[in-house]
């Protein structure tokens, strides 16, 4: 395959029927690398910096399914919510010019978790320790942004190969449940009694069907422990009564029984993840992590050690969210924001070293030399400048000579308006099939249910149109999903006036005939 940036290019798809029609400037479609129930995934070439990305496109049975379309927006607001190696990345949300739901994110290549456990069966103990410690650095900054994932499993774990190492990002934040501020109730997505996630790896408090939070992901975690380093799940039966009961009420196999090769001591470690009270689990999943990092390779323990040395990489602040384009191109924040020092190296003027600072001893000593100095040159200046005549003004030469004193610096480039951070809130209407306007009545998206951008900790207006029928809303980046009911203002079908009888003329008095009968079978 020819790199993005050569001079031999795969040819583009845009042309071909269902590909995504998105600004050529910015995405160009390449191919197609894979499809599925949800929709249709393709490579495309990010201009801006020459890197080929992912185009998600949302399947028109999906976006036409408001759980399908639900989904899709969870998980493009739920991973814009959080910046971490280890979770996979962002670049860009929206539709493309047929009104068609993507997601633009980094695309990668390597294989799930679950075609490597297929391909190997387990994982050797300082691997498999490697691995959940990536994930768990990933649920951190998930978690503390609120985010609990609620669907991991090795399908939604991919490892990318780097040399002799294991990249790992947590994937499909779809079903994921966020909390979008302290006054903001948390989302469930899911009605009543609803399970919401893959039953092998779920607590038993989820199984209950109780409000999970984030020590849901910490038992997770400990299924993809026990998995990695034994082969199958601590329950692995078909029956999924059976499955259930187990969950619930059954303590499973200590993992150093199913595999000699695993220590007690990381056997302990991951059957304590699996407690089935959740307050007896790992409070949270730094605390697991810390657990498993003695069993890492040495080399491991190294590099993780030197990246908690220089801070974990902070969480993205919930005013972020889609909406901002993070595609290489670094923005300046305005001048009057920045700094003395900070101003010279925005304008692309190299700052000088500040000076070295002299030793505190000799300090308060220099600064008053300096200052009798200073003043000293400022009285013989001011004597000179009285006693010297006046000469005759020369006229000024048509070019001012340029002072070697002062160097032009060239000016400062043109203010780049900062990106708006959205947040895409899903509209849905009873009945559906409304289109979704602005005030002016600019087409957002042309049929419910559909996903309407808000600018975060802000509010937006939209007019929800069913022929003749209007609506007036009001939609908050607070709010995940906004239901109108447009039936009351819908006329009913028998509500119109009766159409009026049109007057018959008068009927004519013929005069009367004998009219022959014929009657069948008459001769």
């Amino acid at each position: 395959m020819n790199r993005p940036g050569g001079a031999h290019r795969e040819p583009s798809l845009r042309s071909e029927p269902g590909v995504p029609d998105i600004d050529v400037s910015r995405f160009e479609i390449m191919e197609q690398i894979g499809s599925g129930g949800m929709g249709t995934v393709y490579r495309a070439l990010q201009r801006s910096v020459g890197r080929n990305v992912a185009v998600k496109v949302l399947a028109a049975e999906q976006a036409a399914n408001v759980m399908g379309l639900a989904r899709f927006v969870r998980e493009a607001n739920a991973i814009a919510r959080i910046a971490h190696p280890n979770i996979v990345q962002l670049i860009d949300f929206g539709r493309d010019q047929y009104g068609r739901m993507l997601l633009v994110m980094e695309l990668l290549e390597g294989e799930s978790l679950r075609d490597l456990l297929r391909r190997s069966g387990t994982l050797p103990p300082e691997r498999a320790s490697h691995v959940a410690v990536q994930i768990l650095g990933a649920l951190r900054s998930a978690h503390a942004a609120g985010i609990v994932h609620r669907d991991l499993k090795p399908e939604n774990i991919f490892i990318q190969r780097v040399g002799d190492e294991d990249v790992v990002k947590v994937l499909d934040f779809g079903v994921a449940k966020i909390a979008l501020g302290d006054d903001a109730p948390a989302e469930h997505h899911t009605s009543d009694g609803t399970m919401v996630g893959t039953l092998r790896y779920m607590a038993p408090e989820q199984v209950a069907g109780e409000a999970p939070d984030h020590r849901v992901d910490v038992y997770a975690v400990g299924v993809l422990m026990y998995e990695m380093l034994s082969g199958s799940t601590p329950f692995d039966t078909r029956d999924r009564f059976v499955l259930l009961r187990q969950i619930l009420t059954e303590t499973p196999t200590p993992l150093c029984l199913r595999n000699g090769a695993v220590s007690p001591a990381l056997s302990e470690v991951v059957m304590a993840a699996l407690r089935k009270v959740a307050a007896e689990r790992y409070p949270t999943a730094d605390s697991l992590r810390g657990a498993l990092l003695p069993f890492l390779a040495p080399q491991h323990a190294r590099r993780m050690e030197l990246s908690e040395s220089r801070g974990a990489l902070p969480t993205r602040s919930p005013t972020q969210g889609v909406g901002e384009h993070r595609s290489g191109v670094v923005r300046l924040e305005a001048q009057g924001n920045l700094t003395a020092a900070q101003r010279p190296l925005a304008l692309g003027v190299p700052s000088a070293p500040p000076p070295a600072a002299p030793p505190r001893s000799l300090a308060a000593p220099i600064a008053v030399v300096v200052a009798s100095i200073a003043l000293l040159a400022v009285g013989v200046f001011a004597i000179l400048r009285t006693s010297r005549p006046r000469a005759a003004q020369a006229p000024a030469p048509a070019v001012a000579p340029a002072s070697p004193a002062a160097p032009t610096l060239p000016a400062p480039p043109e203010a780049v308006p900062a990106a708006v951070a959205t947040r895409m809130v899903l509209v849905d209407t009873t009945p559906r099939g409304a289109s979704v306007r602005t005030p002016e009545g600019e087409v957002i998206c042309p049929s419910t249910p559909c996903a309407v951008p808000v600018p975060m900790g802000q509010s937006r207006p939209v007019r929800v149109a069913l022929g003749a029928t209007q609506l007036d809303a009001l939609l908050s980046a607070s709010q995940s999903q906004a239901s109108l009911d447009l039936t009351p203002l819908l006329s009913p079908p028998d509500a119109s006036p009766p159409p009026r009888a049109t007057p018959r003329p008068p009927r004519r008095e013929r005069p009367r005939e004998s009219i022959p009968m014929l009657l069948p079978g008459g001769g």
